[in-house]
C-alpha cells in the first residue's frame, strides 16, 4: 500500500514539474506570438501528432502493453517481447510520420477548412509538415515510460515531459530571432529528442536495450486487437478537440489561440485532482471492503477537490490570466476573451472529474463500451450544439464553454444511468464542501474588492485554499480528518 502511495505521489509530482513547465511554454508562446495567425496556425498543426500521441502512445498503449509485459517478464521472456512491440511502434510511427507530411496541405484543410482563405493556412500546412516528426520521439518517450513504470520508476518518466518544455522555452529565447516563428517547430523537434534522453538513460542502467523487430505472431495479433478495442476510449476525447478546432477555424483571427490558453488552465485541476490525486487517495483510502463503499469514499474526494477548484477559477480567472499570459504580443484584448472563457470552463471542472471517477468504475470491470458510448455521445451533442451556437445564435468563442457545459452533462448523465451499482450521495458532506467553497469565494470576492494587482491575488491563492481547508475541518468534514490521519498534510509513518 505505501509503495502503491509513493509511486503514484511522485507521479503525480512529476506531473505538477511538467505542468508548470507547459504553462511557461505557453507563457512563452503568448509573449512572442500573442493570440495570432500565427499560434493559431501552431495550436492546429502540433494538435494532429499531439492527438496520435495520446490516443496510441501513451493512452491505449500503456493500458494494453503493461499487462502484457508483466506476463513476459515472469515468463522470462523481456527482450524478446520488446523487441516485437519497438518495431512495431516504428513502423507505425514511421508509416503516420510520411503520410501526414505528404498529405499536410489536405490534412489541414480537413482539420480547419474555415483558414483555407486566411495566412494562418500557408503556416499551419509548414508547421505540420515539421511537427509530424515528433510523431515517432513522443513514440519512443510512451514506450520507454511504460517500461519504467513497470520496472518501479515513476519521477523520471512523468518529469520527462518538463524536458520538451524547458526545451521549447530554450527554442523561443535564444531562435526566435533568428527563424521568426519557425522557432516554434525547432521548440517541438528539439522537445522531442531530449524528453527521451532520461527515460532511455534508465533503460541503459536497467540494461534494457533492445532492437526493433518486425514480428506479426499470435501475441502481436492478441496485443493489436486488445489495443484497438482499448484504444476508441482514449479516442473520443481528442476527437472533441479536432472538433472544437474545425468550428473555430471560421471565427476570427486568435480564436483556436484562445480555447487552447483557457483549456490549459481548467484541466490542470482535473489532471491533478480528478485522475491521480483521487486514484490515489481511493487506493489508500480503501479498507479492502466492498466496491460500493470505495466508490462512495472517491465520490466525496472528487467533490473535496472539484467544487473549489471550480469557484476559484471562476472568481480569479481574469487574474491567473494576467499573471500567466499578459505581456508581449499578448494584449489585453486576448486576456479578455481567454479569462471569460476560462471562467466558463471551470463551471465544467466537477462534471468531468465525475466523468473520469464513473468511468474507472467500468474500467474495473472490463467494460471499455459504456465509457467509449458516454465520451462520443458528448462529442456528438457538443458537435451539434456548439454548431448551433456558432451559426445560428451567433455566440462566436463562447459557444464552445458553453457546449462542453451541457454536453459533459449529458454524457455523465449516461454513466450514471448505466452504472449497475450506483454511489450514495452524501448530502451532509456536499454542504460542508459546498458551504466551505462559498466561504472561500467570498473571501476572494473581498479580496478583489479592495486589492487590485492580479500577481497578488494569484499568489494568494493558498490562503484562500487554507480558509477552505480550515472551514472544512471546523464542519468536521470527514474526509478531510481522513486526509490528516493518512498523512497528506500532516505525515504518518502507517500511510
Amino acid at each position: 500500500m505505501s509503495r502503491l502511495f509513493r509511486g503514484s505521489f511522485l507521479f503525480s509530482l512529476g506531473i505538477l514539474f511538467s505542468r508548470i513547465l507547459g504553462y511557461l511554454r505557453d507563457a512563452a508562446i503568448a509573449y512572442y506570438f500573442g493570440a495570432s495567425h500565427i499560434s493559431d496556425a501552431f495550436f492546429i498543426a502540433f494538435r494532429i501528432p499531439n492527438t496520435f500521441r495520446r490516443i496510441f502512445g501513451e493512452g491505449g498503449f500503456n493500458a494494453v502493453f503493461m499487462p502484457f509485459y508483466g506476463e513476459a517478464l515472469k515468463e522470462n521472456r523481456e527482450k524478446d517481447f520488446l523487441s516485437k512491440i519497438f518495431g512495431l511502434l516504428l513502423t507505425f510511427s514511421f508509416a503516420i510520420t510520411l503520410i501526414g507530411i505528404s498529405l499536410s496541405p489536405f490534412i489541414i484543410s480537413l482539420l480547419a477548412p474555415g483558414i483555407k482563405e486566411k495566412e494562418t493556412f500557408h503556416y499551419a500546412v509548414d508547421f505540420l509538415r515539421f511537427t509530424f516528426t515528433y510523431l515517432l520521439f513522443a513514440t519512443l518517450y510512451a514506450f520507454s515510460m511504460a517500461i519504467l513504470l513497470v520496472k518501479g520508476y515513476f519521477f523520471i518518466p512523468s518529469v520527462s515531459q518538463a524536458v520538451f518544455n524547458l526545451l521549447f522555452i530554450l527554442s523561443l529565447i535564444f531562435f526566435s530571432g533568428i527563424f521568426g516563428a519557425y522557432a516554434l517547430v525547432l521548440g517541438v523537434i528539439l522537445g522531442g529528442i531530449f524528453q527521451i534522453i532520461p527515460n532511455f538513460a534508465l533503460l541503459l542502467k536497467e540494461n534494457i536495450f533492445v532492437k526493433p523487430k518486425i514480428v506479426i505472431d499470435k501475441e502481436i495479433k492478441n496485443f493489436l486487437k486488445k489495443f484497438l478495442l482499448t484504444v476508441g476510449s482514449f479516442s473520443a476525447n481528442q476527437i472533441s478537440l479536432l472538433v472544437d478546432t474545425f468550428l473555430a477555424s471560421f471565427l476570427k483571427v486568435g480564436s483556436i489561440s484562445y480555447i487552447y490558453y483557457a483549456s490549459r488552465i481548467y484541466l490542470l485541476p482535473i489532471s491533478l485532482f480528478s485522475i491521480s490525486v483521487s486514484n490515489t487517495l481511493l487506493a489508500v483510502i480503501s479498507s479492502g471492503e466492498d466496491k460500493k463503499k470505495n466508490i462512495n469514499t472517491a465520490l466525496k474526494i472528487i467533490f473535496l477537490f472539484s467544487i473549489p477548484a471550480s469557484v476559484g477559477l471562476f472568481l480569479l480567472a481574469e487574474d491567473v490570466v494576467n499573471v500567466l499570459y499578459l505581456r508581449g504580443d499578448f494584449t489585453k484584448e486576448d486576456a479578455y476573451y481567454t479569462s471569460k472563457l476560462l471562467s466558463l470552463y471551470s463551471l465544467t471542472i466537477p462534471i468531468y472529474s465525475l466523468q473520469h471517477l464513473f468511468k474507472s468504475v467500468f474500467y474495473s470491470e472490463k467494460n471499455v463500451e459504456i465509457p467509449v458510448r458516454a465520451t462520443f455521445l458528448g462529442v456528438f451533442v457538443e458537435g451539434i450544439l456548439g454548431s448551433t451556437l456558432i451559426f445560428i445564435l451567433g455566440m462566436g468563442v463562447f459557444s464552445f464553454p458553453i457546449s462542453a457545459l451541457f454536453a459533459s452533462f449529458i454524457a455523465l448523465l449516461y454513466l450514471y444511468v448505466k452504472l449497475q451499482k450506483k454511489p450514495s450521495l452524501d448530502f451532509g458532506n456536499l454542504f460542508k464542501v459546498s458551504f466551505s467553497s462559498i466561504i472561500m469565494g467570498v473571501s476572494i470576492f473581498l479580496a478583489k474588492k479592495f486589492i487590485y494587482s492580479s500577481v497578488f491575488l494569484v499568489f494568494s491563492i493558498p490562503l484562500f485554499m487554507l480558509i477552505y481547508f480550515i472551514s472544512l475541518l471546523l464542519l468536521k468534514e470527514e474526509i478531510t480528518g481522513k486526509l490528516l490521519s493518512y498523512g497528506l498534510f500532516g505525515g504518518n509513518k502507517n500511510s
